[in-house]
């Protein structure tokens, strides 16, 4: 419709959105979809970006007031700007203490090492504990990446899962960062990743049911997401304390 060069806040952009967007306003409010909601502006915006971020942030807010926007970020300067901050779970813990009590978190590519993860070579332990340490701070959601990007780093070239693990962007793209099922001929094919991260989120359903206290001794040595217990036997024993007492 326009030269892919033509600026976010540039006055085609603007003109564009002032027709499309009340239009999509009526359709989520017809199918009841506006309250759970939200949008997305830019990916991880950095303080180098802030002047564009706040433009196109600001047009949003003269032409769709009513629009919710969440976004990965993890600069505490950008966060001021949007409903809903979800910072990378290496500074996630510092949006929390600063006053932001509705962030989410998230991981992706990184941080890897000692912090959690679900790639191809992260222990099968430390992926279950992602629902207690999303428990154990008051985050509002976790920001899931990703489920099935088949697809070469950000073209549509398909890829075959089977062999490539890495949508052939190693290392920006670690080994299983893009996919946790993979394509079969009648559905996707699970695999056990995806399984013990179903089970850290029961692990999340039963520490909400039974209501632990996030700061008690029980969750103590989660202290970060790089410092957290990574063995079985801590997690078999504490979910004895919890259902046995």
């Amino acid at each position: 419709m326009w030269p892919r060069e033509t600026k976010a806040t540039s006055e085609t952009y603007r003109t564009f959105l002032a027709q499309f967007l009340p239009s999509f306003y009526a359709f989520l409010k017809r199918e009841k979809l506006l309250e759970c909601s939200f949008f997305h502006v830019s990916d991880e915006p950095h303080t180098e970006q802030m002047e564009n971020y706040c433009a196109a942030r600001t047009i949003l807010r003269e032409l769709a007031p009513w629009m919710k926007v969440m976004d990965a970020m993890s600069s505490l300067e950008l966060a001021e700007h949007i409903d809903t901050p979800v910072p990378s779970i290496n500074t996630a813990i510092n949006f929390l203490e600063t006053g932001y009590k509705d962030s989410w978190c998230y991981f992706c590519c990184g941080p890897r090492s000692g912090y959690l993860n679900r790639l191809m070579d992260t222990p099968l332990t430390k992926i279950r504990m992602s629902g207690w340490l999303f428990y154990r701070w008051p985050f509002k959601g976790f920001l899931h990446w990703g489920y099935n990007y088949w697809n070469k780093h950000q073209q549509d070239i398909l890829i075959d899962p089977f062999t490539c693990s890495d949508a052939g962007n190693w290392p920006g793209w670690a080994y299983g960062d893009t996919f946790l099922v993979y394509p079969g001929a009648t559905g996707p094919i699970d695999s056990i990743r995806w399984e013990v991260f179903t089970a850290s989120l029961q692990d999340y359903a039963l520490l909400q049911e039974t209501k632990v206290a996030r700061d008690g001794q029980l969750l103590s040595s989660c202290k970060s997401f790089n410092d957290f217990p990574k063995t079985e036997a801590w997690i078999n024993r504490t979910r004895r304390k919890i259902l046995f007492g």
